[in-house]
Order: C-alpha cells, then sequence, then structure tokens
C-alpha cells in the first residue's frame, strides 16, 4: 500500500477501502479555481467518490497565482508532483498492469488537457486517459474563451502574447497519441461555455481519438458532484471500457 509519507506533500491520496482495487486505474486529479485558488469539492469531493468505488485517487494541490506562480512554471510544478506520484506507483501498475489517468475541473480540466496534449514537452508520463469536467480549453480570443483563468496562468507580463495563447490552447495541440477523454459540460455553463469542450472533442474526433461527451441542458458552472444528472456514474462506466 502507497502510504501519504511518501508522496510529494502537495499530493493527498485516497486510497481504496480494506486496500482492494476494484478497478486497476489511477486518477491524479486536479480542482477547478481559475488559476487563482483550488476548490476542494472539485478534488477531495471527486476523489472520495471514486475511491470508494475502487479507484485509488491522488488529488495534486498543483500552484497557481495566489503562489505567484505562472504558465510554464505551474506546468513543471505539476509534472514534478505527478513524477513523484508515478514513481512511487510504478511497482504496483507494472505488476498490475494499472492505467493512470488524470481528471480536472474548470481551470483544472485545462490543466488537465494542456498536460494530456504536451506531455512530452513537459516530459511528463503519457496518461492512459482523461477526464474533463467542464473545462477551460481556448486561450485565443474566442468570445466563450475564459479570460480570468487565462490572466491567472499566463500572469500580467504575458497575458497579451497570442503565441501563447495558441500554446496552451489544447484543442489546438491534440494529435492522434492524445489520450482517449471523457468530457462533461452544461449548455448554459456562462462563466465557461460548452463551446471549449466541443472545441477539445471536435479536435479528438479529427485524430480519431476515443471520447465521450455528456452535454446537459442545465447548470450553473462548478457543480461537481452537486447535480441532477448522473455524469459521475457515465463517467465510472466508461473507466469500465478502458
Amino acid at each position: 500500500m502507497i502510504q501519504p509519507n511518501i508522496i510529494s506533500p502537495r499530493v493527498s491520496v485516497y486510497s481504496v477501502p480494506n486496500g482492494v482495487d476494484t478497478l486497476p486505474k489511477v486518477l491524479a486529479i486536479l480542482p477547478g479555481g481559475g488559476y487563482g485558488h483550488l476548490a476542494k469539492h472539485e478534488g477531495d469531493g471527486y476523489a472520495q467518490w471514486f475511491a470508494s468505488r475502487g479507484v485509488r485517487c491522488y488529488v495534486i494541490s498543483y500552484a497557481h497565482s495566489a503562489d505567484g506562480v505562472h504558465g510554464d512554471d505551474v506546468l513543471f510544478s505539476l509534472r514534478d508532483d505527478l513524477t513523484c506520484m508515478l514513481q512511487n506507483l510504478s511497482a504496483v501498475m507494472q505488476l498490475q498492469n494499472v492505467k493512470w489517468g488524470i481528471m480536472g475541473s474548470s481551470a483544472g480540466g485545462h490543466l488537465s488537457a494542456v498536460c494530456s496534449t504536451a506531455f512530452q514537452s513537459y516530459q511528463i508520463p503519457r496518461p492512459d486517459f482523461t477526464v474533463l469536467c467542464y473545462p477551460v480549453i481556448s486561450f485565443e480570443d474566442d468570445p466563450w474563451t475564459h479570460k480570468g483563468s487565462r490572466d491567472n496562468f499566463l500572469g500580467m507580463t504575458h497575458k497579451d502574447d497570442t503565441s501563447l495563447w495558441r500554446k496552451f490552447s489544447p484543442h489546438l495541440n491534440v494529435n492522434d497519441q492524445t489520450p482517449p477523454a471523457f468530457l462533461w459540460h452544461t449548455a448554459d455553463d456562462a462563466p465557461v461555455p460548452a463551446q471549449n469542450s466541443l472545441a477539445y472533442v471536435n479536435a479528438l474526433l479529427a485524430v480519431k481519438v476515443p471520447c465521450e461527451l455528456h452535454l446537459y441542458p442545465h447548470g450553473r458552472h462548478g457543480l461537481g458532484l452537486e447535480t441532477n444528472f448522473p455524469w459521475a456514474e457515465a463517467c465510472w462506466r466508461w473507466l469500465n471500457t478502458l
């Protein structure tokens, strides 16, 4: 059993009940928060739900603008945490043929998508799958761009650098090595419109990467598990197909 004290202190470990992994999957969870804070219900809340069903989870408290960290430094900080997590899991993963995925909501979904499309650039092992909950995707000058996340991520010095807008718009960097993805969004999400998820799905479809999108008609941004629709059960079913 992996013990929390040998994991980076920025990573919270959620082991499965009785130490029995009923599904050979591991989730690295990145909460949302617009790169200005971290939403607890999109980290610990998800981890408790999936761990109760037999998926070992790691909630990563990645650096953000409130820590004075921006852009590539966020990715490098996350890489260090992911590397630590995967190194400690490597023996178990090799023995049990465990697959690992990265899951994020809103800005955490953006960070998850960047890791899934630029893992080689940041020397992050390729995730086997990606779960994106109402993700921020485009940093371009689109009407559906969440500019608050973009500005916090890039910082005041670089927030108007259009080359960085493209670099960190993951739908522009999808290729046939991008891992399969599960996404969900609500049609009337105002802060982060559903066009973000649609852009990522369209990019995956263009290169024939498997994906599943659930678009629900109503619901505010940042719902997490506080919903009347069964996105988590749908995600659980999807994980069982991988």
